[in-house]
């Protein structure tokens, strides 16, 4: 699966009963620019990553309330755990339950992934 900045929603395939109701839909994840940039970058299969760019973002494609969330200048938004050749990193989101979206604001080595988030949640 190729992910990307998109304006479709991606949706899981329906349930046994034949039509997807709301709650087995999918979130359509987007990137901030900047993230989108490193991303293609860096590849999404890059061995480099543990878990991988492309397993992390669709475990969250999938269910992104299943990490931890943040507080105090950041509350309300979610941060994954990844590794980028032995180093700590973060991968840093919001959700909007409305729009069933999830946005990426960075991803990156642990204070600076923070710092980027707090720049770019409201831009």
């Amino acid at each position: 699966m190729r992910w990307r900045h998109s304006t479709q929603s991606k949706r899981l395939p329906a349930g046994p009963g034949g039509s997807a109701t709301l709650d087995d839909r999918a979130w359509d994840v987007r990137f901030k620019r900047a993230v989108l940039i490193d991303v293609q970058r860096w590849g999404l299969d890059n061995p480099d990553f543990v878990p991988s760019l492309a397993e992390l973002i669709e475990a969250i494609h999938v269910d992104p309330y299943q990490f931890p969330e943040k507080r105090g200048a950041l509350a309300g938004a979610r941060a994954a755990d990844l590794a980028f050749r032995g180093r700590t990193w973060r991968l840093i989101y919001d959700i909007d339950d409305y729009a069933r979206e999830v946005y990426i604001l960075a991803i990156g080595e642990h204070d600076e992934a923070y710092d980027d988030a707090e720049r770019r949640r409201f831009r």
